[in-house]
């Protein structure tokens, strides 16, 4: 089983397709839809030719499709050609089973799916790919099975320096040189590799014959997210601007924000600056502070910037209060709103 955390494992994948290591069954699981989906486009493009394609790949929706169908488009062989490809998307099959229930009658059903007669006995014509951003029980028959083959991929979010240089990459593909702090920028502006290609496609255009993309392009051009919006409800409560704190609460739950994403993003904001000033305190510099917090140069810069305006106590105090207006709104006792307006005016006080 491999873990996709660079892009340098998808590069291998890739070079062991171009080398015809090709397992017979494949499962492609994790959260990263865009490499998912770019690995299924290249198994199509290297192992079915468009004028074949009608007879040798067969796409399944694996919330719609039974076993029996997924096992019998893989047994067919191929025609006019020597493999067939059958592609499951969202595949169930490898989900955790519910608690509780028979579990004797769960295991003897798992020992005659006709899924798992096929895993253990694939056809060496067809390549069966299933695919899933939802997780998987690894504890699964078909699972470990899937895994002697070496098909088991787990697609996960890549890390930020990996992010960083693809970007760089789509900057020169599109014969753009893309700055450091601009790329740090997109990658934190954007939720996932599709929007992120999205992005580049418009900064490109936007920069017509310009040979570079830089930090002011991607703020013009690149709708900022949640989390940029909680560095301006931080700045406010540093210079005790309760109205425009207020108005940044407002403003992320217009955009949609559940209030657990909008307390999750401030408590994370809140311990990087705990962190950033902790660390400033007992002499580190910029460039080890960053490398020890592990987020990009403007997310630190940020960070230690507005730890000058905070006292550790404000901030423990501040983390203190989010835990309890999360425990309020779960319980019921109050509001969301009415709960971060009374949070937000203790602290703009204090």
């Amino acid at each position: 089983m491999w873990r996709v955390y660079t892009l340098r494992y998808y590069i291998q994948l890739l070079n062991n397709l171009k080398s015809g290591k090709i397992a017979p069954v494949n499962l492609f699981y994790g959260p990263e839809g865009y490499l998912r989906e770019q690995a299924i486009y290249q198994y199509k493009k290297e192992l079915v030719a468009p004028e074949t394609a009608d007879f040798n790949f067969d796409l399944l929706d694996g919330q719609e499709a039974s076993e029996e169908d997924v096992a019998a488009a893989a047994s067919s062989p191929p025609m006019l050609g020597e493999r067939r490809l059958v592609v499951v998307r969202r595949a169930r099959f490898f989900a955790s089973s519910p608690r509780g229930g028979a579990k004797a009658k769960g295991k003897k059903q798992q020992k005659s799916s006709p899924l798992l007669e096929y895993i253990v006995a694939p056809l060496s014509t067809t390549c069966l790919i299933f695919e899933t951003g939802d997780s998987v029980d690894r504890r699964k028959k078909a699972f470990k099975e899937i895994s002697g083959y070496g098909g088991a991929l787990e697609f996960s979010k890549l890390k930020t320096p990996e992010i960083i240089k693809w970007i760089t990459q789509l900057g020169r593909r599109g014969g753009k040189d893309v700055s450091r702090p601009a790329a740090e920028l997109l990658a934190a502006r954007c939720s996932d590799m599709y929007d992120i290609k999205n992005e580049m496609e418009k900064l490109i255009s936007y920069k017509g014959t310009g040979e570079s993309i830089n930090e002011d392009d991607v703020c013009f051009i690149v709708t900022d997210r949640g989390e940029e919006n909680i560095f301006a409800v931080v700045d406010a409560l540093g210079t005790q601007n309760y109205v425009k704190a207020l108005d940044g609460i407002r403003y992320l739950l217009l955009r949609k924000e559940s209030p657990q994403a909008i307390l999750g993003m401030l408590a994370r904001q809140v311990r990087l600056i705990l962190q950033a000033g902790e660390l400033s305190v007992i002499g580190c510099s910029f460039a080890e502070i960053s490398k020890q917090m592990k987020v990009p140069n403007f997310v630190c810069k940020n960070a230690l910037a507005q730890s000058k305006n905070f006292k550790t106590e404000e901030l423990v105090s501040l983390l203190r209060g989010m835990l309890q207006v999360d425990e309020h709104v779960k319980t019921g006792k109050q509001e969301f709103y009415p709960a971060m307006e009374m949070l937000l005016l203790d602290s703009c006080i204090k």
